[in-house]
């Protein structure tokens, strides 16, 4: 799997580099948060998906229970008065843009390394030949590099500079703000945050 990943990795040379490049944060703590909730996000992405193939139960209220709890206690790292405002939501910019750039690129690997193991596994059981199995091999190498790309390009848009903080700062305000009144409270945020985050990783 190690050579597998690396040779993944070599199709995002950009993001690679980058990744392990730390990005300024709050240091109110938090990014150490938000690695919390990207590693469970790791975690319950790929075990569902595990399940789902495996025809095994996962309990996604629970899962969903605790990626909710993270942002919970993401939340009063960035708030001020009791509320996020596009200045807090630009520390907050910073320290999504680091955690993402560290830890999406692994979910996307594990996640779609899944899915094509599945259907290669499923070919070959049903006959398949050789020529067959490494054409879809090929194709899954293809989907991870294809997969890597479109989220090196997301994430160069969201920001190495300052201009580009502020822009991801302005979307993150205007998506996590239900009512529309440039403050994010806390019940807004809990539940928009973990979709934002979520829009950022493929779909297997």
């Amino acid at each position: 799997m190690a050579a597998f990943l690396s040779k993944a990795k070599a199709g995002v040379s950009a993001l690679a580099s980058k990744a392990g490049v730390s990005i300024p944060g709050t240091g109110g703590g938090g990014a150490a948060q938000l690695e919390k909730l990207f590693k469970k996000l790791h975690t319950n992405i790929v075990g569902e998906y595990r399940a789902r193939i495996g025809g095994t139960a996962f309990d996604s209220t629970a899962a969903n229970a605790e990626e909710v709890a993270l942002c919970e206690a993401i939340f009063p790292k960035y708030e001020s008065g009791g509320a996020l405002v596009q200045a807090q939501c630009k520390n907050l910019a910073r320290d999504y843009v680091a955690s993402a750039r560290e830890h999406v690129p692994a979910i996307v690997h594990d996640l779609f390394e899944l899915m094509f193991d599945h259907q290669i596994a499923s070919f070959r059981a049903q006959g398949a030949d050789a020529a067959s199995l490494a054409d879809l091999q090929s194709q899954k190498e293809g989907a991870i590099k294809q997969a890597c790309d479109n989220l090196e390009s997301q994430l160069a848009a969201f920001g190495d500079t300052d201009a580009q903080l502020d822009n991801t700062a302005l979307v993150l305000l205007q998506s996590l703000d239900a009512n529309s009144d440039g403050r994010v409270d806390r019940d807004e945020f809990k539940d928009r945050f973990l979709a934002f985050v979520r829009g950022l990783i493929p779909q297997a």
